[in-house]
C-alpha cells in the first residue's frame, strides 16, 4: 500500500477529519480555536484548501468521527 504524509495546521489546533466534500473520503481538516477559523485540505483537490472563519474559541468542535469520550478531560 501507500501513504500519504502532509504537516497541516499549528501546534494548537484541533485536528477535524471528515468527509467535507462528499467524496467518500476523509479529508486533512483542522480548526484554529483562536480564530474560530476552519482550515480543509479536501481529498478530491489536495491542491487547494479552504479556510472559513465558524464559530468562537469557546466553542468545541465535533467531527462525525469524534467520540464525546475524546473531548472529557
Amino acid at each position: 500500500g501507500t501513504y500519504t504524509a502532509i504537516q497541516w495546521g499549528s501546534p494548537t489546533d484541533m485536528p477535524v477529519p471528515s468527509d467535507y466534500d462528499g467524496d467518500g473520503a476523509t479529508d486533512i481538516a483542522v480548526w484554529r480555536s483562536s480564530t474560530g477559523t476552519w482550515y480543509v485540505l479536501p481529498s478530491s483537490a489536495p491542491g487547494s484548501y479552504t479556510a472559513a472563519q465558524w464559530g468562537s474559541a469557546s466553542d468545541i468542535p465535533i467531527s462525525p468521527i469524534m467520540r464525546i469520550i475524546d473531548l472529557v478531560p
